[in-house]
């Protein structure tokens, strides 16, 4: 179709529609524009598009005017795109919208302007172009003018209705209405750019929209808003809902907050409301500051399918369906939603569709930190951290494979796991344990201390994984690359055998000796811990084991009875006794051990071991039972016992001659 429009020729090229893939997984910033970056790619590499561009832009500027017709899904609107060639290569970038909408008109100052356009139920994307190409930093104003009917079918895990028109909760995103920008060249790159818009909707209806409010009035049956955004990113995901809603303000905090919910449906608003003084104080300690928004909002959002908690500019969303366990569990997931303003909204990772170590591992991070900080300040950090991390243990080295799961930071030109159990180990839990194993080798000062240059570092600069990791060395200026190229490159799991000697019951002083064996290259950071038979703490320190056998010698002012590695590094580190089935780490293996294990037969791992989801993990099932790994504490594992009952962990042992193994 041709169309003239402003004088200049305008080019609509309508090509084959592509059968939609897997869905992205439901949760944090991000996960739908990666799956819709990948459909590009793909599609590039299937087959050539008609309009052929290197690409090469940047979105410095977006002016939205979108109506919105009172059936909740009638569209008319002109966006205005401010873009800048940044290379020489090329001027082309994907827009994405709802299928049910249509380019009307599109233009330029000095050039035409050439779209292509293609279905992906339920959406489409058009390749906007120029003729003649632009010069390399050149900087135009592109006017698009699209509208139609939304479709508003469902997409992957969003099984609803998401638009409608009447008082029902609706809403719309970015790809929907709202046009998503991206990089031809580069579509998983990442923008920062200003966002305007103006909205007219009903005038009964009520809004809420990802951006800091500018105006409001309302003009015969039309309610006309004006909405900004300075400093949005590509994390952030332009969502409005409409509907009927009620507000609680949240006092005390900066900036102006506020918790939102559906008229009617009121169930735990005002706890969220309560427990976001707590939240926003214990962020600003992590960040360093509060956020930079005009406001935030936090709504909570009855049970939807496919939508239970996102993120985006100044907006948290969070479902009733996390009310199901706890309602301190519900506290802690609104912690890391509202996280996620500084995690991957604010600084938003370039590096999004490789890793989300910065994203939903910081999350995990900080929820666990919230809720040791808030509700156990007194009782031992190791315990109350241990307590959450023992779930990224089991999900990792049980639900999943840790030898085929793929490194926190993907290969290039990889994508994320299939699966969902994989894609949620990999993305939360993997994540957040390789964090918290560098907060246990730089110590807690130095690591939050890092955390809060990250922030300053990082927030609108588009960092990588190699920019996290510059950070951290230079703010806790000691060596970490070995850590990051062998648990975040690459996926190292290190079996750690420990051989424990204590001191004669009458040596004065007391130097007892702990030997370390290993099998992997790597230096590893190795905090020990030796109790008296009550628990008490005698010697706590970190050591660094370079070699691949070493003893290290200590003294306490009494005798201890055990030796161990403290269990929050034990997700990546496989500790094993040197006295094969000495399952309490006292240097024998006996009796106790025998006890241990025999009350524990039967037990479980992962409980559904037909269809084992996210939440069939036994968070009492102790690894250190399962000699054999397997999953189960069962006859194998006596078996170990067995043939190792009355050995010493007198540390001369090597990995050969240690009944069990990892698989």
């Amino acid at each position: 179709m041709t169309t003239v429009g402003f004088g200049l020729l305008v080019l609509f090229l309508v090509a084959p529609g592509r059968a939609p893939g897997a869905p992205p997984a439901a949760g944090g910033p991000g996960p739908l524009r990666l799956e819709l970056a990948k459909v590009v790619s793909e599609s590039r590499l299937a087959a050539p598009p008609l309009i052929v561009e290197d690409g090469a832009v940047d979105l410095l500027r977006m002016r939205l005017e979108v109506e919105l017709g009172d059936d909740g899904r009638t569209v008319d609107a002109t966006a205005v795109l401010t873009v800048r060639t940044n290379a020489s290569t090329g001027d082309a970038f994907y827009l994405w919208l709802d299928r049910g909408l249509a380019f009307r008109t599109a233009g330029a100052e000095g050039t035409s302007v050439r779209v292509e356009t293609q279905e992906y139920p339920p959406f489409m994307y058009g390749v906007v172009g120029f003729s003649p190409r632009l010069e390399a930093g050149q900087t135009v104003d592109v006017t698009i003018t699209y509208g139609g009917e939304l479709a508003c079918e469902p997409y992957g895990p969003r099984e609803g209705r998401y638009c409608g028109g009447d008082g029902s909760l609706s809403y719309y995103l970015a790809s929907g209405p709202f046009p998503l920008v991206m990089d031809f060249a580069d579509p998983y790159g990442g923008l920062l750019y200003d966002l305007d818009l103006i909205l007219r909707t009903p005038a009964g209806l009520d809004l809420l929209v990802a951006a800091d409010p500018v105006s409001d009035v309302v003009d015969g049956d039309r309610r006309i808003t004006v909405w900004r955004g300075p400093d949005y990113t590509s994390g952030m995901n332009l969502i409005l809902l409409t509907g009927y809603i009620e507000t609680i303000p949240v006092p005390g905090v900066t900036p102006p907050s506020r918790v939102q919910h559906p008229r009617g449906n009121a169930d735990y608003a005002g706890l969220m409301a309560e427990w976001m003084p707590s939240i926003y104080g214990f962020l600003e300690d992590l960040a360093g500051g509060p956020f930079p928004f005009g406001q935030v909002t936090v709504f909570k959002l009855p049970i939807m399918a496919g939508f239970p908690g996102t993120a985006t500019y100044g907006t948290v969303y969070l479902s009733d369906a996390y009310t199901t366990s706890s309602m301190q569990w519900f506290e802690e997931i609104l912690a890391h939603e509202i996280s996620h303003l500084w995690w991957g909204i604010l600084a938003a990772p370039a590096d999004l569709a490789r890793t989300a170590l910065t994203t939903e591992g910081l999350a995990i991070t900080s929820q666990y930190e919230y809720i040791r900080r808030r509700y156990y300040p007194d009782l031992d950090r190791d315990w109350v951290l241990w307590s959450k991390f023992r779930n990224n243990q089991l999900l990792l080295w049980y639900l999943t494979d840790p030898e085929t799961l793929p490194p926190i930071l993907l290969p290039a030109g990889s994508t994320w796991p299939e699966t969902l159990n994989e894609q949620v180990v990999w993305a939360y839990y993997k994540s957040s344990a390789f964090l918290d194993l560098l907060r246990v080798a730089l110590g807690e000062d130095a690591f939050f201390t890092a955390l809060r240059d990250y922030v300053v570092a990082c927030v609108q600069g588009e960092c990588t994984l190699d920019d996290v990791e510059d950070v951290f060395a230079q703010s806790a200026r000691v060596a970490v690359a070995h850590l990051f190229d062998a648990f975040a490159r690459e996926s190292t799991y290190a079996d750690l055998e420990l051989g424990f000697v204590p001191c004669a019951p009458d040596a004065d002083p007391c130097v007892s000796r702990v030997t370390l064996v290993k099998e992997v290259p790597v230096t590893l950071p190795v905090e020990l811990v030796l109790e008296d038979a009550d628990g008490v703490e005698l010697h706590r320190g970190l050591v660094h084991l370079s070699a691949l056998s070493e003893d290290f010698a200590f003294t306490t002012a009494t005798r201890p009875a055990r030796a161990r590695v403290n269990p929050r590094q034990q997700i990546f580190y496989r500790v094993r006794s040197a006295a094969p089935g000495d399952v309490d780490f006292d240097g024998e293996t006996d009796g106790f051990d025998w006890v241990a294990a025999t009350l524990a037969l039967g037990r479980r791992a992962v409980n559904d071991v037909e269809n084992p989801g996210l939440y069939d993990v036994d968070l009492l099932f102790d690894t250190r039972l399962d000699l054999v790994v397997d999953g189960v504490v069962d006859e194998a594992d006596l078996e170990v016992l067995r043939a190792g009952f009355g050995a010493t962990g007198s540390g001369a042992a090597g990995f050969g001659a240690t009944a069990g193994g990892a698989r």
